[in-house]
């Protein structure tokens, strides 16, 4: 890439405003200068110098739309004209941000592999932030991390289904039905949660006393939100957050792993991944896959919705593991254990 080929399309280049489509971005804390990183967008998989990826991390946070390129090449101490080759070469890969979204052609098949294509991204970096997987890598956590994130799940299996009849009570004919039949597959599966504590060492009356910490609410809400809104979304919810596959050798050395760091029963997470295994073989991680035919959103108003929303209910997981970590993972910081609903009386 060349400073006199643009693809930027203004007349005063330093004024544009460069925006950006999504974007994510793999590189190790300690990669040298040209270690390999990874951006990820809809689209494809490109392999990068960490150093290039370093640059550009630097002048990400202003490529709201907001900031011209000269003010961004100010407030990052930069060359402006450097600039217009990082955006140039991202031009190139489709990265920016069209100027005008209501000119762009929006047909069902083109939509529906966009949707499908992003919650397959989202779905991979939630698994590999996800608490349950932190916990078996070896990086200090705790037992009481281990029993709290079986207590959010408590919750949230609960409050799942209910949320899902917010969806069918929305929805009509046979996405209606598919709906209704989803939350009554889901309806009690907290009972296997339960007995998963009760392995840990947790009393049910303790479970049933405690109340779900601020992210596992906001899951619910958003759920609720979003479902009601676009009861299809349900769909796209699924793909998101079953579980894409059941291994069960891999569950096995997982068991295995947390028994060795936790010091806790070899099977005690099992009724948990038999609940999985229900949820698996019902078929709910290809519910997506089987009924795409049911999504038919192709305003774009209505997609923008759709889209925040569903990338709200992820950043809300990645913030319920960093919740968990930080209310269950220092016994000594005096929060309550299990944590207790406010109450009348205790005022």
């Amino acid at each position: 890439m060349t400073k006199d080929k643009s693809f930027v399309n203004n007349m005063d280049q330093h004024s544009w405003r460069p925006k950006l489509r999504e974007n994510i971005w793999h590189m190790r804390s300690d990669a040298e200068p040209d270690d390999p990183a990874f951006l990820i967008t809809s689209k494809a998989k490109y392999e990068l110098p960490a150093q290039y990826v370093r640059g550009f991390l630097k002048i990400r946070p202003y490529c709201t739309g907001h900031n011209s390129l000269s003010t961004i090449a100010e407030m990052t101490q930069t060359n402006a004209d450097d600039l217009l080759v990082f955006f140039n070469t991202f031009s190139e890969i489709d990265l920016l941000y069209p100027d005008s979204c209501e000119s762009l052609p929006l047909d069902r098949d083109g939509i529906n592999q966009s949707l499908i294509n992003i919650i397959s991204i989202w779905a991979g970096e939630l698994h590999s932030v996800y608490i349950a997987n932190e916990l078996a890598r070896e990086q200090g956590l705790s037992r009481g991390i281990l029993i709290g994130w079986m207590t959010e799940m408590y919750h949230y299996v609960k409050d799942f289904p209910l949320a899902l009849q917010c969806a069918a009570d929305s929805a009509e004919g046979e996405l209606k039905l598919l709906l209704e039949r989803y939350a009554n597959e889901e309806l009690g599966h907290e009972v296997f949660v339960l007995d998963t504590l009760r392995n840990l060492g947790v009393s049910a009356e303790e479970v049933a006393s405690s109340t779900p910490l601020i992210s596992t609410r906001a899951i619910g809400l958003l759920l609720r939100e979003l479902l009601s809104d676009e009861p299809s979304a349900t769909l796209l919810a699924a793909a998101l957050l079953e579980a894409a596959d059941f291994d069960e050798d891999n569950i096995g050395m997982y068991q295995q792993k947390l028994a060795e760091l936790y010091n806790i029963p070899l099977n005690a997470l099992t009724p948990y991944f038999e609940h999985q295994k229900i949820d698996f073989d019902l078929g709910h991680q290809r519910l997506l896959s089987d009924n795409l035919g049911l999504i038919n959103i192709t305003e774009l108003d209505r997609l923008d919705n759709l889209i925040n929303k569903l990338h709200d209910l992820k950043h809300a997981f990645e913030l319920q593991s960093l919740e968990i970590k930080a209310y269950y993972g220092e016994p000594r910081n005096g929060r309550y254990v299990q944590r207790q609903a406010m109450k009348f009386h205790a005022i």
